[in-house]
């Protein structure tokens, strides 16, 4: 189930970049309207805020991951 939620918002932030490039930039060329400045600040609020959402989950999801049976060593003492 993480896995399907870091792929969903793998997919978001792909589709972010490509709006900001394709639309933003190249389309419609906000930057240089100023009566776009009120949504460009939106959505530098937006891409600052899923940096921070990105840079949280790469920080935890390592330490956070359960370990499989398969992964874990056979700690007990056997005599054969």
């Amino acid at each position: 189930m993480l896995e399907l939620a870091l792929w969903m918002l793998f997919a978001q932030a792909l589709l972010g970049a490509f709006d900001t490039i394709w639309h933003h930039e190249l389309t419609v060329a906000l930057p240089r309207c100023a009566t776009a400045r009120m949504e460009l600040a939106l959505h530098s609020a937006r891409a600052l805020l899923y940096g921070l959402v990105f840079a949280g989950l790469a920080s935890s999801s390592t330490r956070s991951l359960p370990i499989t049976p398969t992964a874990k060593k056979n700690t007990k003492f056997t005599t054969q």
